[in-house]
């Protein structure tokens, strides 16, 4: 089997031995690009042949498929309205994160191939903002029904959470101030991009973190811990470049390198977040039955 595949990959490779200009933030891969400036149709057609870009766009589709799945699975046993609203906003996330990146992985050699990285990199901020907005509504919802704290712990929690919109805020306009600056840069900064959205992540992952340590539920704590610990070896991983920084061959160009796993990454925080709200809402049944 290991040898087909290798065979499959020196064929591809022989055609496809053009390193392009356009691609080159990751300096560990130089094998598996398609040609630039291209027409549409010739990016379109090679959705049908293997690239280094191939395990991206499969990924992109399967993360629309499995958020489809886990909403349809979920939705009809979440009775609180808020966490519908949570539930709806986790699937919205999903599918419009993954249509861009899909767009962009596709499109990404073409002459407009920057306009096309601006929407991809607009949709990652405007769906971690989704995200920022779930964990508000389910740590709002855990404070005022739940938890119910005296009215000086509340102005203390109330303090934290502006702080934490405005942090928010901050770091989104440096996240857009750094897209619009670098827009025809096709170079662009990823280090400082990463560093803007990790902050951005992190703030949303903050209340998930802090009700996984306050709510007794194994299964809440376990899953709140899992989206974080996917969403920071992703990080790591995009960051650093690994394995390909490590172990260069045609695996690592192809298929096992940073960015698809850094997606496959992504992919499992949002298992774990639409399990995170799904579990949550069984506590709060479940308790409203035993008062």
């Amino acid at each position: 089997m290991n040898n087909e595949i290798d065979k499959i990959l020196d064929k591809i490779i022989d055609k496809n031995d053009s390193f392009s200009n356009n691609l080159t933030h990751n300096p560990y891969i130089h094998i598996g690009y398609r040609n630039i400036n291209e027409s549409i149709n010739y990016y379109i057609k090679s959705l049908f042949i293997l690239h280094n870009q191939t395990s991206l766009l499969i990924l992109c589709i399967l993360r629309i498929f499995i958020a489809i799945y886990y909403y349809t699975s979920y939705v009809n046993y979440i009775k609180l309205d808020d966490l519908k609203i949570c539930l709806y906003l986790c699937l919205t996330s999903s599918i419009i994160q993954s249509i861009y990146s899909f767009i962009y992985h596709l499109f990404a050699p073409h002459k407009y191939g920057t306009i096309f990285r601006t929407l991809d990199l607009f949709a990652i901020l405007f769906c971690n903002i989704i995200n920022y907005a779930i964990s508000c509504i389910i740590f709002y919802n855990f404070i005022t029904n739940v938890a119910q704290p005296s009215r000086d712990v509340y102005n203390y929690i109330s303090i934290f959470l502006n702080t934490s919109h405005i942090c928010t805020g901050y770091f989104s306009y440096k996240y857009i101030h750094n897209i619009i600056r670098n827009i025809h840069n096709i170079h662009i900064d990823k280090s400082k991009q990463l560093y803007y959205t990790m902050w951005v992540v992190g703030l949303w992952y903050l209340y998930i973190f802090t009700l996984s340590i306050i709510i007794s539920n194994k299964l809440i704590k376990h899953t709140g811990y899992y989206i974080g610990l996917f969403l920071f070896i992703g990080g790591v991983l995009y960051k650093y470049r690994i394995p390909e920084c490590i172990i260069q061959n045609k695996y690592t160009a192809f298929i096992f390198y940073s960015h698809a796993l850094l997606h496959l990454c992504i992919i499992n925080s949002n298992i774990y977040l639409f399990k995170f709200i799904y579990y949550y809402n069984n506590m709060l049944v479940y308790e409203s039955r035993n008062y």
